[in-house]
């Protein structure tokens, strides 16, 4: 029997023996473990996401940010109001500014935009 040793969905255990299969799980009780296992997922949808680009992933990535904010107690009345706070102080990523470099106050201050001519010197170079 394979290892997969990852948080499913609810039912896929009831899915695998429907068909004959045998599985064998726990339930994560301890809400730090369930947590991780939880950001584990997430970083598994995100990379599936980054493969496919289709909805289902996305699906598969707002259900697991879902239980996330469930499991760390917090509600998502709680949530917009932190994102709506942040998009009205740093922005949002409607511009799709991509930051190359940044220097601290007391150096020097070239603050640059790029154009696409100079990015792909700067992709080649930087290797981006």
């Amino acid at each position: 029997m394979p290892k997969l040793n990852k948080l499913v969905r609810d039912y896929i255990p009831n899915f695998i023996t429907n068909r004959g299969g045998r599985v064998k799980y726990i339930h994560l009780n301890e809400q730090d473990e369930f947590i991780k296992a939880l950001v584990s997922k997430m970083k598994e949808e995100v990379d599936e996401f980054d493969k496919d680009r289709n909805i289902t992933e996305l699906a598969d990535i707002y259900e697991v940010f879902m239980a996330l904010v469930s499991a760390s107690g917090f509600c998502m009345n709680e949530i917009m109001n932190v994102v709506t706070t942040k998009r009205s102080s740093n922005g949002g990523f409607d511009n799709r500014i991509f930051l190359l470099e940044y220097s601290e106050k007391d150096e020097s201050s070239d603050n640059s935009f790029i154009d696409e001519r100079d990015l792909k010197a700067y992709k080649s170079e930087r290797l981006l």
